[in-house]
């Protein structure tokens, strides 16, 4: 349980500094070099390190498709339109958005990916907690200097939820009979996603606005 208990604190720190970390470099470059960076990166340094530790595997034509793929959803969708979403809305509104995933998880698993129905509790969390959210964006977007934009960044948050519940929900229907390890499969994948995302931040002239 100690064990648990701290991983998940790693989690909520590493993950809750996203938000702000957005917000700063967001003054500096846009929306998807951002994250083309940010994931790029980490997915070469986890890589690297793999190799530098001889636990390196040689990877196939199947893997990099893999790590593309699932890149557009876990990476380009999940972190870019996170990214895009935060030039809109202030850090704390994007990660309470964000926090919704567990309900979008549980809801679109039942309905799309076979898994079980949602308890009466459930259901009860998930009424309450889609209130609760809908009530606090709609009084920060009509409190907001950016008025209608605070609504498209809302939108762009919720779609980033919903490319990482479907990237998640895929992956697990369809499991690879030879998959690499897992720390290498996610470099890749984050390589691979930070690279898409790079290219579509020069695909929207992202290169030319840099601070």
């Amino acid at each position: 349980r100690l064990k648990v208990l701290w991983h998940l604190f790693l989690v909520y720190i590493s993950w809750g500094t996203i938000y702000v970390g957005f917000r700063l470099t967001l003054e500096i470059v846009g929306p998807f070099f951002a994250c083309g960076f940010r994931m790029g990166l980490g997915g070469l340094v986890l890589c690297l390190m793999l190799w530098i530790l001889g636990k390196w595997r040689h990877i196939r034509k199947k893997d990099l498709q893999h790590a593309c793929f699932y890149g557009l959803f876990l990476v380009v969708v999940a972190s870019g339109f996170l990214s895009y979403g935060q030039q809109y809305l202030p850090s704390g509104i994007a990660a309470v958005i964000t926090g919704s995933t567990p309900i979008s998880m549980i809801v679109f698993g039942w309905l799309f990916a076979g898994e079980e129905k949602p308890t009466k509790t459930q259901c009860l969390g998930f009424v309450g907690g889609s209130s609760g959210l809908f009530l606090l964006t709609q009084e920060q977007c009509a409190n907001a200097p950016l008025g209608l934009f605070c609504l498209i960044g809302v939108f762009f948050v919720l779609m980033a939820t919903f490319g990482w519940v479907a990237g998640s929900l895929l992956i697990k229907r369809n499991p690879r009979s030879h998959p690499l390890p897992p720390l290498q499969d996610c470099g890749l994948l984050l390589l691979c996603g930070g690279l898409e995302c790079l290219f579509l931040g020069i695909l929207f002239g992202e290169h030319c606005n840099t601070h």
